[in-house]
């Protein structure tokens, strides 16, 4: 009966299994054991006014100064 090692990317839990490809990390129990942890806002290059505004941040910028008048 062969065993294989495998470490979670997430947690560094290291553990030997029957399976081939385990489900989940033995310890932490995460499904994404296999994938490394992103970090925080590591895909986004944008600012939270950009999201809170839904890509319209100059137009409405530009109203509120016309009412400002």
């Amino acid at each position: 009966m062969e065993r294989n090692i495998f470490e979670c990317k997430r947690c560094g839990h290291k553990w030997m299994s029957r399976k081939e490809h385990p489900t989940v990390c033995a310890k932490c129990h995460s499904a994404y054991w296999d994938t490394p942890k992103s970090i925080k806002g590591e895909h986004y290059t944008g600012t939270i006014t950009d999201i809170s505004f839904n890509g319209q941040r100059d137009k409405v910028l530009q109203e509120g100064d016309n009412n400002g008048e």
